[in-house]
């Protein structure tokens, strides 16, 4: 049996690199955002060990250690603390004081991490079944249900045939014979019943074609009809009578496809962030000195190195966010070249490594390239633009949360095919059987696609796709249509009504995932030019308003916390004047950089205008916000921006406000402005919390 780890933490992307690490190391884990979502799930989850950071929101982690010690229920389980490393000597003081079994400073190495979750719960051989193969029982055991289902569709036909004959002719059971063979052609398929689905097919063509001329069957036709449900009714019993030959049938298959499942699955691996640690090859005193504080700054640990080999080393037991590698430092390409060799490559990321050198000229550049480096800055280089860098490399391979589908679909045991192949590849599936309660779903649950049957009872896919795009708010939305239906006139006709993408039934899982993460993906670049601010990558004015007025309600609603921070540079007129405005614009994005670094997942920034920036702060109170920012204000101030053959060195003060009853974003806003204005009038460089 695993053990189990509760990480509580924060801090969502370190959260779940250290899941995804641990889970790959035989244990499960389960993770809590906040100190008292953790307290809770202390006693729903009953851990075997504790992994919490010690300043949590909510109830920090030194009082969740000592409520847990002090519980006879819960004294048991091993805590271990983690926080950074500053005042780490008081605070390894506290945590032992309080009762925690062990403690571990940020930055860590996930090994360092390992040997210490192993001094209490040593590695144990688990014998349990793989994901893929959790999935292949569920895809088997709801083609056996749908199996199971099929003679009550069947007799269902059979009983309206007698409503399709020119005597007792109802249009009614036409359409209603018609809807169960269209469905009949494509879910059959989808569960590996060809020969069914071979049969349905045609009955679906026929069945469309006499309602298409609005005339009764004619003899000819009721003839085929017959024909067509007879066969069908026999190739029904037959699988039934072979229940076990279409168990091992399906057996092989998942066996066959196992590999694509895998393919998928890896894919989502290679999406969990990598640990913020940078590996610096260089001989360069002033460039390790200069590197390793203004990188601390945006939460990156810089270990250093003076040569290949000893590099090379490092490289086998861990793999950083990426190298910098100084070529001047560096005896031959070759050297470098066996380093990179040794980083894993991504289709979109390639080898993170940067070239760093004293001299541009093409041989140098040419060398930087064949090494596997992915970018060049010429020395004396300034860290926010390797920070841009970075944050380039890593957009294409990171999500802050899994893409979220709603399946439309009139049949239950269909969706739930499709629900768990789309969950396996990580995606959040809401499923529903009532496509007339669409609208209410979506203001529910905010899915990033819709993946819709074209025809079901009561509504089709078009009149649907076009009740969706009368709606503003969800005219960008995408829409998939999964469907049986071949002909190509009515592809493009769902497509004119609003879809997006079309795609005929069976479908394979790899196509099905892979069309799905594309139309989400080019979704959010078109949506990501609207809602951004173009120079910093921040949330622009506009959208920030919309999300505080949300996230105010949102806290009036459930009776929650809130703050909101308002942010300006000190006298940023004067850098503009004195160094021009490409200096100012690179000070505006060393300043964005380090607030992405540095806030929370959970929290909203965005740029507020001009030289203004403005955090959101969900579920966190004034002084907790305040402190947070004040932090930062601290390093920025720290910060040296080289342009040109200038150092520069500039402040920003802040003004934080929290909701309080009766507050709307409004007048939050308006507090955030005077604390701000407080603080600008107080000196400057400083954090005012209303």
């Amino acid at each position: 049996m695993k053990k189990k780890i509760l990480i509580i933490d924060d801090e969502v992307k370190i959260a779940e690199l250290i899941k995804l690490f641990l889970e790959q190391e035989g244990y499960r884990a389960v993770i809590a955002y906040n100190g008292l979502m953790g307290y809770q799930l202390i006693s729903e989850e009953n851990p075997d060990l504790i992994l919490a950071d010690m300043l949590l929101p909510g109830i920090p982690g030194l009082e969740l250690c000592r409520k847990v010690k002090f519980s006879t229920e819960f004294r048991h389980i091993p805590v271990i603390l983690m926080t950074a490393v500053y005042k780490k000597l008081t605070y390894q003081l506290e945590a032992r004081k309080y009762g925690a079994n062990d403690f571990l400073e940020k930055p860590f190495e996930l090994p360092q991490l390992l040997e210490k979750i192993q001094k209490f719960l040593p590695p144990t051989v688990d014998a349990e079944i793989t994901p893929e193969e959790i999935l292949e029982q569920k895809l088997l055991e709801i083609g056996k249900d749908y199996l199971a289902g099929l003679p009550a569709k069947i007799e269902q036909l059979n009983a309206l045939k007698e409503n399709l004959m020119p005597e007792t002719y109802q249009e009614d059971s036409l359409r209603s014979a018609h809807a169960i063979a269209h469905s009949l052609a494509g879910s059959s398929a989808t569960f590996g019943f060809e020969k069914l689905s071979q049969l349905a097919g045609p009955l679906n063509d026929l069945l469309d074609s006499i309602l298409q001329s609005g005339a009764p069957p004619s003899p000819d036709q009721n003839a085929q009809i017959i024909t067509l449900l007879n066969n069908i009714t026999q190739t029904s019993e037959n699988y039934l009578q072979n229940l076990s030959e279409y168990t091992q049938k399906q057996i092989d298959t998942e066996q066959s496809t196992r590999t694509q499942r895998k393919i998928i699955s890896a894919a989502q691996k290679h999406e969990q962030v990598l640990p913020k640690t940078i590996y610096l090859m260089s001989k360069d005193e002033d460039l390790i000195h200069y590197l390793s504080i203004q990188l601390e700054h945006y939460a990156f640990k810089v270990i250093h190195f003076e040569d290949c080999e000893t590099l090379k080393n490092k490289l086998k037991e861990q793999i950083p966010e990426a190298i910098i590698m100084d070529m001047d430092s560096v005896k031959s390409a070759e050297a470098c070249e066996e380093i990179t060799k040794l980083l894993p490559s991504h289709p979109e990321k390639k080898n993170p490594c940067i070239a760093l050198s004293s001299t541009g000229d093409i041989s140098t550049r040419l060398s930087a390239i064949k090494t596997g480096a992915v970018a060049f800055f010429l020395k004396p280089v300034n860290a926010g633009d390797i920070i841009d860098k970075l944050n380039a490399l890593a957009a294409p391979l990171s999500r802050q949360e899994p893409y979220r589908v709603l399946i439309i679909e009139d049949e239950t045991i269909v969706s739930s095919y499709y629900q768990s192949i789309l969950q396996e590849a990580g995606m959040i599936i809401k499923t529903t059987d009532e496509p007339l309660k669409i609208i209410e779903i979506l203001a529910e649950h905010s899915p990033d696609l819709i993946l819709m049957d074209l025809y079901m009872p009561d509504i089709n896919g078009f009149e649907l796709a076009s009740v969706v795009r009368q709606h503003e708010e969800y005219t960008s939305i995408p829409i998939v249509f999964l469907s049986v239906e071949k002909n190509l006139e009515k592809q493009l006709t769902a497509l004119n009504y609003g879809g997006d993408d079309f795609l005929v039934k069976p479908v394979q899982p790899r196509h099905l995932v892979s069309t799905i993460i594309s139309r989400i993906q080019r979704s959010h670049a078109v949506r990501a030019l609207i809602i951004k601010d173009s120079l910093s990558g921040l949330l622009n004015h506009i959208t920030l308003r919309e999300h505080l007025h949300l996230e105010v309600k949102r806290a009036a609603r459930e009776k929650d916390i809130l703050s909101f921070a308002m942010i300006d540079i000190d006298n940023f007129k004067t850098v503009n004047d004195t160094h021009g405005h490409l200096a100012g614009d690179l000070i505006l994005k060393s300043l964005a950089n380090l607030l992405k670094r540095r806030v929370r997942e959970t929290d909203i920034l965005g740029r507020y205008g001009g030289d203004e920036y403005a955090v959101i702060f969900p579920k966190t109170e004034g002084r907790m916000a305040a402190e947070i920012i004040d932090l930062i204000r601290h390093d920025f101030a720290d910060m040296l921006h080289r342009f040109n053959n200038a150092e520069i060195y500039v402040t920003f003060s802040c003004g934080v406000a929290s909701l309080i009853s009766g507050m709307d974003a409004i007048k939050l806003n308006e507090e955030a402005d005077k604390a701000l204005y407080k603080a600008k009038q107080n000196g400057k460089n400083q954090t005012v919390l209303l």
